[in-house]
């Protein structure tokens, strides 16, 4: 992931990466080619699962004075800038300095691309009838337990938008974080987990703040049979094998 974002992520720009690990001595060996990176590594506890992913909020405030420039984007271990991503954007008209990614799982094409979709694949339309007959629209993985500090009334739902991948104003970023911390705390001391962990979270936090949206070509995941009319900039790979070839592709590519 490094590789790829040190070849494609916001180019033109000075770029600093913050690893959040548990393996700090093995992710100090991790080096990149170009002046253009710095790589900073922070030490969090070995938390498990799901904690290593629900808890980032909270690694992010312990750090927070770390984090500078004027951008910030999270990105998940197991993605792969695949092309230029960053000066495309207009970072300058994110509502509330804020940028996230529609849930690639639960965002559908439009017009003929869309009625394409079902024609060619039956099992989505079938799907999307279900969904529809049951009344939860919009699409998402929403949090339904009204005990937790990440549910989201059913007015309140619009867009679902997913965890991997989220950009903004490094202040903004800052500030959300600190937020989610303290709410993803107040769950723990209940006993209460979200569906989706920090996903849950942060759609609860987008429910109540608006935000831009950006296209799942921010967070492409080639199983999903809908997301064929669209061009990837940053890929979700599954962990194990393709994680291999996707890093036999880029050193490819990096030649």
């Amino acid at each position: 992931m490094f590789a790829s974002a040190e070849l494609y992520l916001f180019p033109s720009q000075r770029l600093t990466m913050h690893l959040f690990t548990d393996e700090v001595a093995l992710a100090r060996q991790i080096q990149c080619s170009s002046n253009r990176v710095q790589i900073k590594v922070h030490e969090v506890p070995s938390w498990g699962w799901p904690d290593a992913t629900l808890l980032r909020f909270r690694a992010i405030n312990e750090y927070a004075t770390d984090i500078d420039g004027d951008l910030a984007c999270w990105l998940d271990a197991d993605m792969l800038v695949v092309r230029n991503t960053g000066d495309e954007l207009t970072p300058k008209n994110w509502v509330n300095g804020l940028a996230f990614v529609r849930h690639p799982g639960f965002w559908r094409p439009t017009g003929g691309a869309q009625v394409q979709t079902w024609l060619k694949q039956p099992r989505a339309l079938a799907s999307d009838i279900l969904w529809n007959l049951t009344g939860k629209k919009p699409l998402g993985a929403w949090e339904d337990s009204d005990q937790s500090r990440a549910y989201v009334t059913a007015k309140q739902r619009r867009d679902y938008v997913c965890g991997g991948v989220w950009f903004g104003w490094t202040d903004r970023i800052l500030q959300m974080s600190e937020v989610l911390a303290v709410r993803t705390d107040e769950d723990l001391a209940n006993s209460l987990v979200a569906r989706w962990h920090d996903e849950s979270h942060i759609n609860w936090y987008l429910a109540h703040n608006a935000a831009t949206l950006l296209g799942p070509e921010y967070c492409y995941e080639r199983t999903y049979p809908h997301l064929q009319v669209i061009e990837p900039r940053i890929e979700a790979v599954n962990k194990g094998a393709e994680v291999s070839t996707a890093r036999q592709e880029l050193n490819q590519i990096s030649r």
